[in-house]
């Protein structure tokens, strides 16, 4: 009959598991550094995809390539908005939301964020002569407000 040595097994095992805890580390904190959201104080009623807003505090993630979510600091609305990728990032200073008068409403055209310009799938269709009215919220980039965010974004199926 064969001897068993516990020693043979372990040693396997314990690379097998320092393995598999540094790639969960590194995973978590790639994830981490493509999380990007921004609070924005919007002071008026506004538009954006299928939605209507308030005015008021709003979290903007743009961590998705082909949506913007938009949610209140309340968490009481939320939605997912498509973009398209036009533009090239700016620097946090010139990060803002341009929004676009249309039929007496605010709708919220453009996004100017640290991972590149965006507009909204749906003002695609809309051609603009030039003479719009047009509103500009700074964006405000800060740790706490992605990690609140984030938070919130785990905790929250439909943000998934």
């Amino acid at each position: 009959m064969r001897s068993f040595d516990i020693r043979s097994i372990c040693g396997p095992l314990a690379s097998l598991c320092l393995v598999l805890a540094l790639l969960s580390m590194t995973s978590e904190r790639v994830l981490a550094q493509r999380y990007v959201a921004a609070n924005a104080t919007i002071p008026f009623s506004f538009h954006a995809g299928t939605e209507t807003f308030a005015a008021g505090d709003y979290i903007i993630d743009s961590s998705v390539p082909t949506f913007i979510f938009i949610r209140s600091k309340d968490s009481k609305h939320f939605a997912e908005v498509p973009t398209v990728l036009f533009g090239q990032p700016v620097k946090k200073s010139e990060a803002k939301l341009i929004f676009v008068k249309r039929d007496g409403s605010y709708v919220l055209d453009t996004l100017w964020g640290v991972l590149g310009k965006r507009r909204m799938t749906s003002e695609l269709v809309t051609t603009s002569n030039g003479t719009e009215e047009t509103k500009e919220v700074p964006l405000n980039y800060s740790s706490k407000t992605t990690a609140e965010s984030q938070t919130a974004a785990q905790s929250d199926p439909a943000a998934r």
